[in-house]
């Protein structure tokens, strides 16, 4: 007699094996090259709008940080010196004005007095966003305050904070 069983043995699934995988299929590009043109056309636009609202000055050939000093014109009647002569130019100021706290970082105590100071709120501009962070001698921050355009900040200095930073914020006044 002849043994007609299967010619291959039978494999179960192992269990904790997932199936295979379905293959892929074609699906149609959402973004194609007009919208990567689109995108970089875009990006390069708002760069050139940024540049051109950031009011900095075009770069110079000259690398003086200092600004040059005026020259003198001989008055009429009078020979030219053999020199010109050249008048300095007063020193601005250092530091914000009195009691006022305008953008950047100030020393409390030698530049900014201590005490509660009021902002009307962001400057107006692009992000429209204001922060001005306190901090101690460590770097901590000690008190912050956040605000957009129109949206008053206040802000309270204590007489043993180290630094006062104000980023995008309307001149802070003191208050009282």
């Amino acid at each position: 007699m002849v043994n007609h069983g299967p010619q291959q043995p039978y494999y179960a699934p192992q269990p904790g094996y997932p199936p295979p995988p379905a293959p892929p299929t074609n699906q149609p590009k959402k973004f194609g090259w007009g919208a990567l043109i689109l995108v970089g056309a875009l990006c390069f636009l708002f760069g050139v709008g940024c540049g051109a609202m950031s009011g900095s000055p075009s770069t110079s050939s000259s690398n003086s940080s200092a600004p040059s000093a005026p020259t003198l014109a001989p008055a009429a009647g009078e020979d030219a010196p053999a020199t010109a002569q050249t008048v300095e130019a007063a020193p601005e100021p250092e530091g914000p004005e009195a009691g006022t706290i305008p953008q950047g970082e100030w020393i409390v105590g030698d530049e900014v007095a201590p005490g509660r100071y009021r902002s009307a709120g962001a400057e107006t501009g692009i992000f429209e966003l204001c922060s001005v962070f306190v901090n101690d001698e460590s770097g901590s921050v000690m008190d912050f305050s956040t605000g957009n355009e129109g949206e008053q900040v206040l802000i309270t200095i204590p007489e043993n904070a180290a630094t006062v930073s104000n980023s995008g914020c309307v001149p802070f006044r003191p208050v009282g």
